[in-house]
């Protein structure tokens, strides 16, 4: 039963909240009251509650059990809160994460405002977690960087295979200034990177340069900011972490082989694995550079044996100052990622 000598306070109420707050997020209550509440009780909270920023308030006079809540009827940019709260037989207010006597505006007052808080929290949480994106604008840009490359990027020049990468996304690439000049048109891209997703290429691709990329939104349009990278900087990722087991990913790394390696150059040796793996295997230029390891100057040597792929790989690329790691590019697809033992 809705307490008809509490409508006009009601009315007044909602103009004077929604006056006071207006840049505020708009809050509404549904309050039921246990016992025998009197009307003058009522308009006595809705005095209290509409000066504390509550917008609206209705009032059920009901015995049965409700459970008690906030939530979000709006947006994420534009939230709007539905409180259901008790008023008890002691004319206490009992509402998610509070108590509250007529005598306590303060913290009541203290109360409505942390709803609007803590939704803006949660939503900065949402965007700085993600790149400055949001859940949806991250999921956007994740979907678009899964498409596979469908063309060959072996010995072409890095211009072109960025020029392919850019036709083949949705959204598009948008080049700082200061980075333009830092992709030398001579650089051509060492892995063949075809079926791998333009996300994880994209971000291959750069690295040697010295370059970026993060996806960002300008003008409401999704795009993918190419920059110089700084140590500072957090550019999207080269792979990310799998979540399924090594095993389950590539079951041929658990796979035993009988080998043979006398003084083979490590290149061969590497392409070999790679085809009988069917895995890219994508290689850390950066960090290779930085420790000087060539290595198209480097011959290796194990003898005879037998063990499974990914021992012997390891071993392979111990000899060089190596070591690998299984990545998984944005649709999910694993690759081996080459980097140096040493940081």
């Amino acid at each position: 039963m809705l307490y008809r000598a509490a409508l006009g306070w009601l009315l007044t109420a909602t103009l004077c909240a929604a006056t006071v707050n207006a840049e505020t997020p708009r809050v509404e209550m549904q309050l039921y009251t246990q016992g025998r509440a009197s009307a003058t009780s009522s308009r006595q909270w809705i005095e209290v509650l509409s000066k504390a920023g509550v917008a609206s308030m209705r009032f059920v006079n009901s015995t049965r059990r409700v459970p008690i809540e906030v939530k979000n009827v709006g947006t994420k940019d534009r939230p709007s809160f539905m409180v259901t709260g008790i008023i008890t037989a002691q004319n206490v207010l009992t509402v998610p994460g509070g108590r509250f006597r007529l005598s306590d505006r303060a913290k009541i007052a203290a109360w409505i405002k942390s709803l609007g808080e803590a939704d803006a929290r949660a939503a900065a949480g949402a965007r700085n977690n993600a790149f400055g994106l949001t859940t949806e604008q991250f999921e956007q840009a994740r979907k678009d960087l899964a498409k596979p490359l469908d063309f060959s990027t072996q010995g072409v020049a890095a211009s072109s295979v960025l020029n392919s990468i850019n036709r083949l996304l949705t959204s598009k690439m948008a080049v700082d200034p200061a980075a333009t000049s830092a992709l030398d048109p001579r650089m051509k891209v060492v892995e063949q990177l075809q079926g791998v997703s333009a996300g994880a290429a994209l971000a291959i691709v750069l690295r040697p340069a010295g370059l970026m990329f993060r996806p960002r939104v300008r003008e409401g349009k999704m795009e993918y900011h190419i920059t110089a990278s700084t140590p500072k900087s957090q550019p999207w990722p080269v792979g990310w972490p799998p979540q399924k087991k090594p095993r389950e990913l590539v079951p041929k790394l658990f796979e035993f082989t009988e080998y043979e390696i006398e003084d083979f150059e490590l290149p061969k040796v590497l392409a070999a694995l790679q085809d009988s793996l069917k895995v890219p295997f994508v290689y850390d230029q950066n960090s290779m550079a930085r420790h000087k390891i060539e290595i198209d100057k480097i011959k290796v040597t194990l003898g005879s044996g037998k063990t499974y792929n990914n021992r012997l790989l390891a071993l392979v690329l111990n000899k060089a100052g190596l070591k690998h790691e299984l990545r998984v590019d944005e649709a999910g697809k694993p690759f081996c990622w080459i980097t140096t033992r040493r940081r």
